[in-house]
């Protein structure tokens, strides 16, 4: 039978919480929270005398919850048969396994004993972001305790252009989500910095408004979306808390050349949202403009089809989308002590904003960076068919 069909057995057989335990439809958190703390234990109770699988099926979700916890802790067994006991034994086994401090109901009858407080672990609430990748996507985390002691991570792939790319949850023990965390904020490269909780949620949503109506969200995101973006609302993003703090950084005294060159180094950007053909073309037009030229006029050609190139490989959109990623970079930079870097992102953020239609240092060095093999090897032929400069 399933726990939908012994639940209405329940409510028939408990009419004075039939009100409660109908309109959660075999939901065992909806019915949690529709239960009284009095009534809980008794319709638990009563599960397990009648219906010991729904009754195990219903408590492994309540025990996720202190509310669920207390409905154990709460449950009366006098009478009990052998199966419910059974069952019983076998939920308090697992929930103490798992780290969670819960009482016996049998202790009740049994001879009083000394209190002692129980073991009091202090909650987790984290939170991480990554880097970008060269494609413009990005991994954040979200990390919290669980009622059962263990502890939960979210792991979201996002990309401004692509929305919620790839959802996954790990539950584990908290040492190993402690491992977990020194790894992932450990790499070399996309190694994640530290966030407030609420402005990574606040990230999420943003990218959740972003998904494309034509794409489903990832497997499970739906199931604990409300979770994640709880406390979102109002909050700012990393990105956008850290040009509050950084801004005004428009003086010309700001130097971006560092930052430009991290797009050379391949640590920044190229970001390119184009579909392949996009990038073909380009590609095509730069080596119909450099081929059978030389020496400067190879470079003044060269020149004049990258900008147009930038140009058409990122539009409005694009430069919009990169302005966001730079202010999150910002955050970035400054979690790592580079305030120079950020007050730079900052500033190149402001100019892809304030003119989307012209061409920008960012846009043409991001070019350089997708066509660099085509432009070496044009710049190798010139040069070795040019004549030796004076």
């Amino acid at each position: 039978m399933s726990l939908a069909e012994r639940l209405e057995e329940a409510a028939s057989a408990l009419p004075g919480e039939a009100d409660a335990i109908r309109p959660a439809n075999g939901d065992p958190m909806a019915l949690l929270q529709s239960l009284s703390p009095e009534a809980a234990p008794k319709v638990l109770g009563w599960l397990l005398e009648h219906g010991p699988a729904e009754a195990e099926e219903l408590a492994e979700v309540w025990l996720q919850e202190p509310a669920g916890v207390a409905a154990v802790e709460g449950l009366d067994i006098a009478g009990l048969a052998k199966p419910g006991r059974k069952v019983l034994r076998r939920l308090l086994h697992r929930a103490r396994s798992s780290g969670l401090e819960i009482a016996d109901p049998a202790a009740k009858t049994a001879e009083p004993k000394v209190a002692r407080l129980p073991k009091v672990e202090t909650p987790i609430d984290e939170a991480y972001v990554a880097p970008f990748d060269p494609r413009g996507a990005r991994l954040v985390y979200l990390v919290e305790s669980t009622p059962t002691g263990g502890a939960r991570v979210f792991e979201a792939l996002l990309d401004l252009a692509r929305g919620i790319v790839d959802f996954q949850v790990y539950k584990a023990g908290r040492s190993a989500v402690r491992s977990f965390v020194r790894d992932v904020t450990s790499r070399a490269r996309y190694g994640a910095r530290a966030a407030e909780p609420a402005q990574v949620r606040a990230l999420i949503a943003r990218h959740v408004a972003v998904h494309p109506v034509d794409r489903p969200f990832p497997r499970n995101f739906d199931e604990w979306r409300g979770k994640i973006l709880s406390g979102a609302e109002g909050a700012a993003t990393p990105g956008e808390a850290a040009r509050k703090t950084l801004a005004p950084v428009s003086d010309a005294s700001v130097d971006v050349d560092a930052l430009l060159q991290k797009i050379d180094a391949g640590e920044l950007g190229p970001w390119p949202t184009q579909e392949r053909t996009e990038l073909e073309a380009a590609a095509a037009s730069v080596r119909e403009a450099g081929e059978g030229a030389e020496g400067e006029a190879l470079e003044s050609k060269l020149d004049e089809a990258i900008d147009a190139a930038a140009r058409s490989l990122y539009g409005a959109d694009d430069l919009g989308r990169c302005a966001d990623r730079l202010d999150e970079m910002a955050h970035v930079y400054t979690i790592e002590g580079e305030p120079d870097l950020a007050a730079a992102a900052i500033r190149v953020a402001d100019e892809l904003r304030s003119a989307p239609g012209e061409s920008h240092a960012f846009a043409r060095r991001a070019t350089e960076r997708l066509l660099g093999s085509l432009l070496e090897e044009l710049r190798g032929g010139g040069s070795a068919q040019a004549a030796p400069r004076e």
